[in-house]
């Protein structure tokens, strides 16, 4: 099934996002014509966001639920402390989120910790 997917996107000019946690090369395909198609493909490996990624990834989110932080030393204490995945950065920002509307407070060190 995969094998014709790729080809009608082909034939038609579409495109086929796959994404996976193994590269293509490590999956043993009975049909030699799919891992041939595959290979042909561009991939792309996702790393685990570095401090710098952290930090702007936080700042964007916070923004996008409009709460502003102008203290970089909360920035810095979330990025030595945080695991570094996307989804806890995601979750760590919900979580600020939620508990700074329910407390009515601003966000500071000791509220973070609560969260960490």
């Amino acid at each position: 099934k995969l094998f014709h997917l790729i080809n009608h996107c082909y034939n038609n000019n579409l495109k086929i996002l796959i994404t996976s946690e193994l590269s293509s090369l490590e999956y043993k395909f009975k049909l030699a014509d799919l891992s041939s198609r595959l290979k042909s493909f561009y991939f792309i490996e996702i790393y685990d966001p570095d401090d710098e990624l952290i930090n702007n990834l936080l700042i964007k989110l916070l923004n996008d639920r409009q709460i502003m932080i102008n203290n970089d030393e909360i920035f810095s204490f979330i990025t030595k402390r945080i695991n570094r995945t996307y989804i806890d950065i995601y979750n760590l920002v919900d979580r600020i989120d939620k508990l700074s509307l329910s407390k009515k407070r601003q966000i500071t060190i000791p509220l973070i910790k609560e969260l960490l």
